[in-house]
């Protein structure tokens, strides 16, 4: 696994949920689900065993293994779990246990999905899954950049410093409240300087026009002044203008140019075997190399990837190579498997991708 400076590495628990999925369920974790009982897990609100049953007593586990006897389950835990029919040994252990009651069917499925070959096999994408579950619930530094980048605009009607951008970003990671960033940002030298003279009217006008470009409108100028003038906090009002909706559609390419303009952050280069590959924040580069078999567990739209020793004519027909399945892409061609987790086929576009 390759991590870039910003990366997040992932509590183990996340790992044990992600090996549960697959063998009582057959498929990956939703984003939810893998969360809910993650943090179960680390809480301590839940052993290993309870969660093992809260899988096994589900109607999408009973429906597939409900009605088996008990040879029967063995046999479909091995099919599913291990790829692979039961040697005659494991399968009359598993199945004696079962029967004389010494060991309880989520017991079993943790014997299968706790066992060093499982685990073995799926620690990849163990690891990728859950870089990826963090990315998208704004547990990493590389979640929140976007909105540190609305705050800088919003608040001081420019774009981030590099050290500033990763500061604030970093502290929100780390737990500390969006609200409090924010108000970091209001009782700053560089906003009192614009806006600490204004009475309540003349602040929200002037964030209307600096921050979503327009003069306020009647209705919402006399909204946001009221809710000052009965105890909102200043740095409530600019939360709400820089989380709005048409701030945050009004900055995404603007947002994107600056990240690129930041230069290559992390130069990610899997090489011919099995990877997993994670950039973290800023702009990084990954590196494919034809005959491998790799994971990007957080492509983004200001990243780039590069693909080597392929056969392709041009970008666009290495474009036109990948396939979206489900929320991933995928490319599958000269003997080698490409996932890129979260991303969506409209984001492989020729400004992102490179032949060599």
């Amino acid at each position: 696994m390759l991590f870039g400076d910003h990366a997040l590495e992932r509590p183990a628990e996340g790992d044990t949920v992600y090996r549960l999925y697959l063998a009582t369920l057959d498929r990956a974790p939703n984003l939810e689900g893998y969360g809910n009982w993650s943090e179960r897990l680390e809480s301590g609100e839940m052993t290993l065993e309870q969660v093992a049953a809260g899988f096994t007593g589900s109607p999408e586990f009973q429906n597939t293994y409900g009605a088996l006897d008990n040879e029967g389950f063995v046999t479909l835990l091995y099919n599913n779990v291990l790829d692979r029919d039961p040697d005659a040994t494991g399968l009359a252990n598993w199945t004696a246990r079962l029967d004389d009651g010494s060991w309880s069917r989520p017991e079993v499925v943790l014997g299968f999905s706790q066992s060093p070959e499982f685990i073995g096999n799926t620690a990849a994408d163990a690891a990728a899954y859950g870089i990826h579950h963090h990315a998208m619930t704004g547990e990493t530094v590389a979640s929140w950049g976007d909105d540190v980048f609305r705050l800088y605009q919003a608040t001081l009607d420019r774009a981030p410093d590099v050290t500033g951008f990763d500061n604030w970003s970093g502290r929100l990671a780390d737990g500390q409240s969006y609200l409090g960033v924010v108000d970091g940002f209001v009782q700053s030298r560089e906003f009192q300087n614009t806006y600490g003279a204004l009475d309540n009217g003349d602040f929200v006008n002037l964030l209307y026009n600096n921050v979503l470009g327009r003069e306020a409108d009647a209705t919402g100028l006399e909204n946001w002044t009221e809710r000052l003038d009965n105890g909102m906090s200043r740095a409530e009002v600019v939360q709400g203008f820089a989380q709005s909706a048409e701030f945050t559609a009004g900055t995404e390419a603007d947002y994107e140019a600056w990240m690129r303009s930041q230069g290559t952050d992390d130069v990610l280069e899997g090489g011919t075997g099995e990877d997993v590959l994670v950039g973290g924040t800023h702009a990084d580069l990954f590196i494919f190399t034809s005959g491998g078999s790799a994971t990007i567990a957080d492509f983004e739209g200001w990243d780039t990837l590069r693909l080597e020793g392929f056969d392709f004519a041009d970008a666009a027909e290495a474009e036109a190579a990948f396939v979206q399945d489900g929320d991933d892409l995928l490319l599958t061609a000269g003997g080698s498997d490409l996932v890129l987790l979260g991303t969506d086929l409209e984001l492989m576009t020729g400004a992102r991708l490179e032949l060599a």
